[in-house]
């Protein structure tokens, strides 16, 4: 552990880097001597006073500004100087009105170079430069310019506040060596924290100690070294009388009367509009107030009364603290819209206008508005039909206003059988359930006519009359209508109809077959052509049952089959039904015929109804064997028998030689073996059997069907590997084809372990990769427009070459690649004036690595490598667009325990993506953002037992963010952040890996508020809030982890003491739990870091703030985390700034120690040298004494140049 300056001069000590903290030295020295009870009862106090009494900020900073008339009057005569030279001068006055928290020049301490500019040649540019490197300390920079002459004088007006009470400021006496007048810190406040009416101070001469000479010019020597400023009064040629002298006195200001205004109640048209004007303070006499009335009509006529617009007055009688004003309103019979009277404070004598300056007061309209339907007279046929039909509004609507217009149909015709209707897009027209349910039309802002279309829809059904239709208007609800709303008029007409009645009969899909003997069967339909009033039946019958067989459905098949078809709305009679026809096997080899006759029994039209029969012809299949064809085998491993030269008959026997079969282990019994669910591949000609046989191979471990060709395995136990297997097909005729198959037998736990793994690992390299690529789009939204930057491990480039160079002097072994490139980034603007101002493309770059580990039978750990290479523009001042690629590398090693031994093996994946992304500002308190990722990619898993199995992958995502403050008033902020993302990769199978896809979702939430109260004594109190919510879904580890912690924050910055507490708890999914409490008193050094440093920090279980570490990494899914231990620890730090001799630096030496869990106790001390000049060594020796085992020592030399 190292004591670190940093790059401000701040200086911590090792423990934690919130031990040591400096702070501006005071203009009074303090010293401390308290106690850990002390400080206890202190905190008690404090919070106790908070809770019973409260604690007020207005109330602590009310009448936070003052305003002072300052005076310098020059005093550098012969009283207070016995020789004073020829020019005698005061220089430009150059100072600051400023906190506690800055010192910019003390006697007894160096000058800086600005004062040492000032006090030789009375040149203020760095003093300047000073000053404002101070920020936010200064409230203003003083400079003044001065007569000549020692009796010279200048007087202004200076603004002072309660965090800002302090009065500094510096003038060279000239012609002199360094000599100058000045005031240093001086306050305004009183010790009741309240301002001074007036003060005086007398300026006496002061030495800057950085030039030799003791007479009157400036061309002297440099004192080498310098040395601190001191007092001139009463030395050398300084009397002790004052050399100048300053006033400040405090203006009173003239309090006048401000005026505000409001509105009272919303109004009907024709009653009045009231308003209060209220003063504050009340006038002393009559107060006259200039007013303006104006109105907003909406574009309608005007509600003000005639004469009552424009420029107006109103008297506030003396000692009133308000009046009253009313405008009259106009009641008219016409629909409008609502509108509004609007009164104005305008400027005048005797008064200032406040806030609110106007108010305004509704003027609600008290007529109806009107909605007419519409349409032209006539009827419209069944067959392309149309009528338009109109609603329409008396006015068109406006901002605020809405109308809902219910629609209802009668008459004979159905709505959505007989006829359609859609409407015509209009601004602020919407349609709803125009075809079905309740149907209505939503007049909104800007609509007024709503046109629907109704079209006919073609039948064949012959409904004789025509059909009607009455279109109408329902109750209708309004919103914004101050009159409300009424409605008239319908729409009445019919749909002629065009169709001529159907005649009854029986349609036959088909009129001749073709089959083969002993081959497929095929089919026709049946269905009727009218309505029958009752049930009809149809009997299909084969002429000659041995030739074909008729049956319908999963009937068997037999010489006849009834097929029944009812009427009604709900009958099948328009229903085709299927016959399906059966060629039968015979031994003769001549060619058959059939026929399929229809029998047709109802009653009314269908009485005397025929049906159409079905001709079949069947053709034979058994052939002369009398040619004398091969019947030998001359092919293997696919290729075909030549089964002779007859043109009759079939073709060869062909057999595939596509198969990959997978056995279970110690199967037992026949099991059939297939490759996606598919038996032997075998294509054999029409009317031929085949017989299937198994020839040779398989060592006695396989069977065959003979009639399908399926390959059973039999073998007893797990007999893994591949066998040549040689199948033989025979046809009726002997003739005979073989193919060579490779059959693969593997052992079921492989598979299943295999299998087992991808599924645990895949779904987290999913969620890694997506949860890195939207946080890169999300951080660039933190920092979408910024200058040229680069770090390397999370540091900035100089201060990562600094932290590897402490990993070398530390003795740790340096990490791998990925490690290091983890949180690098780099931002480079595209403009010639390297920002990112304007519209100028933006170049980005973010590389992350995540460790991640898991699994209950599968355990698995490793980690991801993300990398992103972007670049955005600005489309508008709100609007953002860029394109990223991103590459995630994933190596995970995993050892599966699912059997017995257990097995190791690796998977890594590899994903390369695209990734659009846009980013937006709503305002200035309201960030969001969106992306998608579409990638391709491998995974490898290699299994130590099975080998290595590669697959090909993609990936897709989605996902938006945003992050907005939803509270910032005075010293109150409230801000919150969320993002939801989803994603799939889809891995290919391959042999026994099946295809995989893996799904994950992420849902993020967190919540952080502060309230800072700064209380009358310059003390600061600071309560604190988080609650941090994720979830993570889909496949692989999922859970919800929520994190409540809170805690205050008190510290006095002038006396540098600081005393916090904390608490928090983390609840994970299960019974994971974390919790922890904490407390912290410090005391820090001066600016300059001289005094007394010290720091102490007990706490028990895990405290510090988890949110951001639960929103990056979620909650634990490790059981062994729940192990938590609860037990106390102790740390403290103690130092001692001095002045380090020959130097403007301080020489530091400390002491700590730690005890953490009561299993060790870890001790350090040390020496800080800080020149001042940039160069700082640190010598710090440590030993730690666990309480069981050797104590381990070290010593550690650092030596650190800044430049």
């Amino acid at each position: 552990m190292m004591v670190t300056l940093m790059s401000d001069g701040r200086l911590f000590f090792p423990l934690h880097s919130h031990d040591i903290r400096p702070r501006g030295r005071a203009s009074q020295p303090r010293f401390f001597s308290i106690s850990q009870g002390t400080f206890r009862i202190i905190t008690g106090i404090l919070l106790a006073a908070g809770m019973v009494f409260g604690i007020n900020p207005e109330t602590a900073r009310a009448q936070n500004t003052a305003t002072y008339t300052v005076t310098f009057q020059g005093n550098w005569k012969a009283e207070s100087t016995t020789d004073v030279p020829s020019g005698a001068h005061f220089t430009t006055l150059i100072g600051a009105v400023h906190n506690g928290n800055q010192t910019f020049w003390n006697a007894g301490s160096l000058a800086t170079p600005g004062v040492e500019l000032v006090a030789e040649i009375g040149g203020t540019s760095r003093f300047r430069s000073e000053l404002m490197a101070a920020g936010n300390n200064v409230k203003t920079i003083i400079s003044w310019g001065i007569g000549s002459g020692g009796g010279a004088a200048v007087t202004k007006t200076v603004e002072f506040s309660k965090d800002h009470p302090l009065f500094t400021i510096l003038s060279m006496l000239g012609p002199s060596p360094d000599w100058f007048v000045g005031l240093s810190g001086f306050s305004l406040l009183d010790g009741n924290d309240n301002w001074h009416s007036s003060r005086t101070v007398d300026l006496f001469a002061y030495d800057a100690g950085t030039e030799e000479g003791t007479g009157w010019s400036i061309e002297n020597s440099s004192s080498n070294p310098h040395v601190p400023i001191s007092s001139l009064k009463g030395t050398g040629k300084f009397t002790n009388v004052r050399v100048a002298r300053m006033t400040f006195t405090l203006k009173q200001p003239v309090q006048q009367t401000s005026l505000s205004i409001s509105g009272g109640s919303p109004v009907t048209e024709g009653n009045n509009a009231s308003f209060t004007i209220t003063a504050s303070p009340a006038p002393t006499s009559n107060l006259t107030v200039n007013l303006n009335v104006s109105e907003n009509s909406n574009n309608g006529r005007d509600f003000v009364v005639s004469g009552n617009q424009g420029s107006k007055t109103v008297t506030i009688a003396a000692n009133a603290t308000s009046a009253a004003y009313t405008v009259a309103t106009v009641n008219d019979d016409t629909d409008e819209p609502n509108g509004s009277v609007t009164v104005t404070v305008s400027g005048g004598s005797g008064y200032t206008v406040g806030s609110p300056s106007s108010a305004s007061v509704t003027v609600n309209d008290n007529d109806l508005t009107r909605v007419t339907l519409s349409a032209a007279v006539g009827n419209i046929p069944e067959t392309g039909g149309t009528k338009t039909i109109t609603a329409t509004l008396n006015r068109a609507l406006v901002a605020g206003e809405s109308l809902t217009v219910p629609l209802t149909f009668e008459g004979t015709a159905t709505r959505n059988t007989d006829y359609i209707l859609a409407g015509t897009p209009a601004a602020g027209v919407i349609y709803l359930n125009l075809n079905s349910g309740n149907a209505h039309v939503i007049f909104s802002a800007g609509s007024r006519t709503a046109t629907l279309t109704l079209s006919t829809r073609n039948d064949t059904m012959d409904e004789g009359t025509a059909e009607t239709v009455t279109v109408a208007l329902g109750t209708l609800t309004s919103s914004g209508l101050g009159g409300g709303a009424t409605s008239s008029g319908t729409a009445s007409f019919s749909i002629t109809d065009d169709d001529t009645g159907p005649v009854a009969g029986v349609m036959v899909s088909k009129g001749m077959l073709s089959l083969t003997e002993g081959g497929t069967a095929d089919t026709y339909t049946v269905v009727l052509t009218k309505m029958p009033t009752t049930s009809v039946t149809v009997t299909a019958t084969s002429s000659d049952d041995t030739v074909v067989k008729v049956h319908t459905g999963n009937g068997q098949p037999a010489d006849s089959v009834t097929l029944t078809f009812t009427g009604g709305t709900s009958g099948n009679w328009n229903q085709a039904q299927t016959v399906t026809v059966t060629p039968q096997q015979d031994a003769d080899t001549t060619q058959d015929t059939a026929s399929i006759t229809h029998v047709v029994s109802g009653t009314g039209d269908y009485a005397q109804v025929t049906a159409d029969s079905v001709t079949v012809t069947v053709a034979d299949d058994d052939g002369d064997d009398g040619d004398s064809g091969s019947d030998e085998n001359d092919g293997n491993g696919g290729s075909g028998v030549d089964v002779g030269s007859d043109p009759e008959e079939p073709g060869p026997v062909f057999m595939e030689t596509r198969f990959a079969f997978t056995m279970a282990k110690n199967l037992v019994g026949p099991a059939p073996v297939r490759d996606a669910g598919s038996a032997l591949g075998v294509v054999r000609a029409a009317g031929i059997g085949v017989t299937y046989t198994l020839a040779s191979g398989g060592n006695g471990l396989f069977q065959i069907d003979a009639a399908t060709g399926t390959v059973h395995y039999v073998g007893p136990g797990a007999a893994t590997g591949h066998y040549a297997l040689t199948v033989q097909a025979t046809d009726s005729r002997g003739r005979v084809a073989d193919t060579q198959v490779t059959v693969e037998v593997r052992d079921a736990d492989t598979v299943s372990r295999l299998n087992r793994v991808r599924q645990t690992v895949l779904p987290e390299a999913a969620r890694l990769a997506a949860g890195s690529a939207f946080a890169a789009v999300s951080e660039r939204m933190d920092a979408t427009r910024t200058a040229t930057r680069l770090r390397v491990a999370g540091y900035e480039l100089r201060t990562a070459t600094a932290n590897l160079a402490e990993t070398l002097a530390t003795g740790v072994a340096l990490p791998d690649l990925p490690h290091i490139l983890a949180g690098s980034e780099f931002v480079l603007p595209l403009s010639a004036t390297g920002d990112a101002a304007g519209l100028a493309p933006v170049l980005w770059g973010a590389v992350d690595w995540t460790a991640l580990s898991g699994g209950r039978v599968t355990d698995w750990d490793g980690g991801m490598l993300n990398a992103h290479l972007g670049a955005d523009v600005r489309l508008s001042e709100r609007l953002m667009g860029g394109l990223a690629l991103s590459h995630a590398r994933g190596t995970f090693d995993w050892t599966d325990q699912g059997g017995a031994p257990s097995v190791t093996g690796t998977y890594q994946s590899r994903m390369t993506s695209l990734m659009p992304y846009l980013g937006w500002t709503a305002h200035e308190r309201l960030t969001g953002w969106a992306g998608a990722t579409l990638g391709r990619g491998e995974v490898k898993l290699n299994d130590a037992e099975a080998g290595q199995y590669d697959s090909e992958a993609t990936a897709w995502s989605a996902g938006a963010g945003a992050r907005g403050t939803l509270l910032a008033a005075g010293q109150m902020v409230l801000a919150l952040k969320g993002e939801a993302w989803v994603t799939q990769w889809e891995a290919d199978g391959n042999g026994p890996l099946a295809a995989l896809n893996a799904d994950a979702q992420r849902l993020r939430l967190a919540l952080e508020g502060q309230q800072t109260w700064t209380l009358a004594s310059g003390s600061v109190v600071v309560p604190e809030l988080e609650v941090g919510i994720r979830h993570d879904g889909g496949d692989g580890e999922t859970g919800t982890g929520v994190e409540l912690g809170g805690g205050v924050r008190w510290s006095h910055p002038a006396q540098g003491l600081t005393m916090q507490a904390r608490a928090r708890t983390l609840l994970g999914r299960g019974s994971y739990r974390q919790w922890g409490v904490a407390g912290l008193v410090r005391v820090d050094p001066g600016a300059d870091g001289q005094g007394l440093a010290l720091s102490v920090s007990p706490a028990l279980g895990v405290a510090t703030s988890g949110v951001a570490r639960l929103w990056n990494e979620g909650v634990s899914r490790s059981p062994a985390a729940a192990a938590t231990r609860y037990e106390p620890r102790l740390e403290a730090a103690l130092g001692y700034g001095f002045a380090a001799p020959g130097t403007s630096g301080t020489t530091t030496p400390y002491a700590g120690f730690s005890l953490a869990d009561t299993r060790a106790v870890t001790w350090r001390a040390g020496m800080r040298l800080a020149t001042g000049a940039g160069l700082d060594a640190y010598l710090e020796t440590n030993w730690r004494e666990p309480t069981a085992g050797a104590t381990d020592h070290g010593v550690m030399l650092e030596v650190r140049r800044r430049f």
